[in-house]
């Protein structure tokens, strides 16, 4: 039951109506066995996984708080987490990791094979795992923070709107909502549903048809130009900021119609100006995730200059494992991380103290792009199907053969048709362009309109204005949206 089709947006509007209907004692209640029922959807044997993760956690939480020898909350906090490593091995991670010693017998000359157990991937596995981690960790820090309901503490996993594909929320924000008294509040409610509009915009009218491009090319790289493949390069990049903004977006706005509001994600990453801010502003519950969980234990900043760059590349590769079970997820996340790392060392070379404003705002223009490139470039380790693809992919964008955008001796007319085909694949020019359109559109609108000045005088603004908005998506979802059912990117995570 994908936040796309006709099958969520019937089960969403059934919810809430009963949900509205019923007595404040079985609200909660309510939502957990409606959240559950969602995630049955896919399979409903996978809903013990993660029932399985709520028991230990919750149980876990509970031995921790109830101690008060300091060894026996580490161990119990150590089993509980590693119960649930466990099952990510066996259930995403195993496939790979038998792969890989496989490839290393292989060049030690070894006769030792190992068969890979294949499991169909839980969704939201990576989600809801680190959301209940996270929660066992910040009861052993502060034991008051157990949650003593079991039916809360499960609702705070299970929670439909962000079950599948986050945000990754902290118990300390969630729970407290789900105790509440929850009303009907018609302001929130028409906020909520204008989150899903533009959720639902960026997902059917410009992820999913910028990925009909790009799966054509990156699904055969070697028969297409280097400036196709840099084309394509470039529609990924707005097509997983579309696909993953847009499901997070349409979470945000289905939990605030509910009465509970999820942290905001995304905040205009691609207007970032260097990579700390990319990631300051790029999947915010899981970098804040990694952040506290990790790279504060390891040390952080508060070591050598050489240890925290040793602890940044260690955090980000393990980013790109937990992205996927396959090595261009890694190289993705170690790139990254040495980048970042290398930050570290000339920070100081790199940052400009300029007086004059005009001077000082096109310099910030300049490394928005400079990041923006950067960020889309690696994208490619991200999309490609095999390492061996993205280093093709990688040499050929950097090398692009330019002489498509030579002027034809024909014209004017054969030049442009020149330059239009490179939009082309599988005949399908003209949806391309409008591919192309839309990412402009949205790099407009997220420019202006998001603005939190300009926000702020949208929602003090006249009914009539919030209405055309909303007409506004619905027509573009009606007239340019592409009804292929895509999945979302990250459902895969």
């Amino acid at each position: 039951m994908e936040f796309n089709s006709l099958e969520y947006a019937f089960f969403f509007v059934t919810v809430c109506f009963v949900f509205f209907a019923l007595p404040q004692r079985m609200k909660s209640s309510f939502l957990l066995l409606a959240s559950y029922y969602f995630y049955a959807s896919w399979n409903v044997v996978y809903g013990l996984l993660m029932i399985f993760t709520t028991l230990i956690f919750w149980g876990g939480g509970n031995l921790v708080a109830s101690s008060g020898d300091r060894g026996r909350k580490k161990c119990i906090l150590a089993v509980s987490i590693m119960l649930n490593i466990v099952v990510l091995v066996i259930f995403k991670y195993h496939p790979f990791f038998a792969e890989t010693a496989n490839w290393v017998a292989g060049v030690v000359n070894s006769e030792q094979n190992f068969e890979p157990l294949h499991f169909l991937l839980p969704v939201g596995i990576s989600f809801y795992t680190f959301q209940a981690m996270s929660y066992m960790v910040d009861v052993y820090r502060a034991p008051e923070r157990r949650e003593p309901e079991l039916t809360k503490f499960a609702l705070y996993i299970s929670f439909f709107p962000q079950l599948v594909a986050g945000p990754i929320e902290r118990a300390q924000d969630i729970l407290p909502q789900l105790r509440q008294q929850f009303r009907f509040d018609f302001e929130r409610v028409c906020e909520g549903l204008f989150l899903i509009l533009w959720g639902v915009v960026k997902k059917i009218v410009i992820a999913d048809r910028l990925a009909v491009y790009v799966s054509t090319v990156y699904a055969a790289p070697q028969g297409f130009s280097s400036l196709q493949l840099l084309l394509a390069t470039f529609f990924f990049s707005f097509q997983i900021y579309c696909d993953f903004s847009g499901y997070t977006d349409i979470a945000r706005g289905s939990a605030r119609v509910l009465g509970v509001d999820l942290i905001e994600n995304f905040k205009r990453p691609y207007l970032a100006s260097s990579l700390q801010d990319f990631w300051r502003r790029w999947h915010i519950s899981l970098s804040t995730w990694f952040r506290d969980y990790l790279y504060i234990p390891l040390g952080g900043n508060r070591r050598s200059r050489s240890r925290t760059v040793l602890n940044i590349i260690v955090v980000f590769a393990i980013c790109g494992l937990w992205h996927g079970a396959a090595w261009t997820y890694v190289v993705w996340g170690l790139l990254h991380g040495v980048l970042l790392g290398g930050s570290v060392w000339g920070t100081k070379f790199f940052t400009l103290k300029i007086e004059n404003t005009f001077l000082r705002r096109v310099v910030r223009v300049f490394k928005v792009i400079l990041v923006f490139s950067v960020v889309t470039y690696l994208w490619i380790f991200f999309r490609a199907n095999s390492l061996g693809d993205a280093t093709y992919i990688a040499g050929q964008v950097l090398t692009p053969d330019l002489s498509q955008f030579v002027w034809n001796p024909g014209g004017v007319y054969a030049t442009i048709r020149g330059w239009i085909m490179l939009f082309d694949v599988n005949g399908r020019v003209f949806e391309m362009l409008v591919a192309f359109v839309t990412v402009a559109s949205l790099v407009a609108i997220e420019t202006v309109f998001f603005n939190k000045g300009v926000q702020e005088r949208y929602r003090r603004g006249s009914l009539a204005l919030r209405w055309t908005f909303a007409y506004g998506m619905i027509f573009s979802i009606l007239i340019f949206g592409h009804f292929g059912r895509v999945e979302f990117i990250y459902f895969q995570f």
